[in-house]
Formats: structure tokens, sequence, C-alpha cells
């Protein structure tokens, strides 16, 4: 936030006072907009490129407190969908 030019408090001053108050944001945010704007040009950066649920980096750091996303099993032959057309899950 210094970074970016706002006075931002010390420690021992924030903890007096007992909050900090973040600057009004942009009127206007689209999550993502350069990249929907201009996939090539504007790349995203996880080891994918693409939108990550989760990621191997993820996985691999093993952060405390981090809950771990199950790997996708879903397939068209298994669950839901195999029941409804009658097939029987494979093994």
């Amino acid at each position: 936030m210094l970074a970016q030019g706002h006075d931002v408090p010390g420690f021992a001053e924030f903890w007096e006072a007992g909050e900090y108050r973040l600057p009004e944001g942009p009127a206007h945010f689209t999550l993502f907009e350069s990249f929907r704007a201009d996939p090539a040009g504007s790349p995203l950066r996880p080891p994918s490129g693409r939108i990550e649920i989760t990621s191997s980096d993820h996985r691999r750091l093993r952060l405390p407190g981090l809950p771990r996303a199950p790997r996708s099993g879903w397939s068209p032959t298994s669950g839901w969908a195999a029941r409804r057309r009658g097939a029987s899950r494979c093994t």
C-alpha cells in the first residue's frame, strides 16, 4: 500500500487506533479483465497458464491450514452421469 502512495500508519499507531480503513477501490472492477479482453496478450501466471482452482504449486507447498482440494475424479463413466445412463461404474 505504501508503494501505491497510501498513508499507512505504523504498527503502534494502528494498534492504538484498533483499525485501519482501506481507501475506496475503483468504482468499476472486473476480475481478470485484461485476460478476458486479450488472453494472448495478458496471459495468466499459474503453472498451467489458466485459471486454476488448485495447482501443483499449492500441493507442493503443503502449507498448514490451507485446505487441499481433492483431485477431480469425475468422468462420464462414473457418478451421477453414469447412473443416469444406467451404466455401471468402472473400477
